[in-house]
């Protein structure tokens, strides 16, 4: 049966290029190349595939589908020849052709994907994604992008300094259940690998500050109290946030917890 429609689709593939060759000026023949261009895939014919889709924006400069094309010709090297340099190098030029065209944004994806899993170029990834937040703010496509700079920046670039930062800009950006977690894991590589835990607590404050009404916050506040407690040392500020929780959060079942807390350090 694949034999059968492999046949069916080279005998079609044969029909357009001879339609083509007649007819160069038809009113669909971009189209028709296209086509051709996708049946040579379909064929696992990446270069016969390539050569169609070059002649498209070769011979029909006004063709609404460049973009498109401009974007196979991307694939095509990504994928069956796997060749991520011009992969890179043709997504940026669709980039810079056509900056308006929905293929963009996968464009500058697909570009930071194999900066980071084929070339191991880990900062040309950040600045794709960078590009990504900067074209489409507050879109799915910059959240997706903020978490993987953060992710960049922590695990391969040695720098949670910059995650932290990225991660509060997310949360500012984004907000919501998303701002919630970046602020959240932004307090802890605060603890973990910057070891300063007065950001931690600050940023643990600034959870329930920000997002009052999020299940975490009165955690995230108490954490905070703690972490001036037993970390820092600070028993005054310390007094201050147990103190909060009750103040902030008096359904809770920490506020009770805090305010005793707090009455305990003040009997010191």
């Amino acid at each position: 049966r694949e034999s059968v429609v492999q046949q069916s689709q080279l005998f079609v593939a044969a029909e357009i290029r001879e339609f083509t060759v007649r007819f160069p000026a038809h009113k669909d023949g971009d189209k028709l190349q296209a086509s051709l261009a996708q049946l040579h895939a379909a064929n696992d014919k990446p270069a016969a595939a390539m050569l169609s889709w070059r002649k498209l924006l070769t011979l029909y400069p006004e063709s609404p589908i460049r973009p498109r094309a401009q974007m196979a010709i991307g694939d095509l090297y990504a994928d069956s020849l796997r060749d991520p340099k011009k992969a890179i190098d043709a997504y940026q030029e669709l980039v810079e052709k056509y900056p308006k065209s929905p293929e963009v944004q996968t464009a500058l994806e697909n570009s930071a994907r194999l900066f980071d899993d084929k070339l191991r170029q880990y900062a040309l990834a950040v600045e794709m994604h960078e590009r990504i937040v900067k074209l489409f703010p507050k879109t799915p496509a910059s959240l997706k992008s903020l978490k993987s700079i953060a992710k960049l920046q922590r695990d391969r670039l040695n720098a949670s300094e910059d995650a932290m930062k990225t991660l509060m800009r997310l949360s500012s950006m984004h907000g919501g259940q998303d701002g919630v977690d970046a602020l959240l894991q932004a307090a802890d590589f605060a603890r973990r690998d910057v070891k300063d835990f007065t950001r931690q607590a600050e940023i643990l404050r600034k959870v329930s500050d920000d997002y009052a009404g999020a299940k975490e916050a009165p955690q995230a506040l108490y954490d905070a109290a703690g972490v001036y407690e037993d970390t820092i040392k600070d028993n005054a500020k310390a007094i201050e946030l147990y103190k909060e929780v009750g103040t902030k959060f008096p359904s809770h079942k920490l506020a009770k917890r805090g305010e005793d807390r707090a009455a305990k350090l003040e009997a010191k």
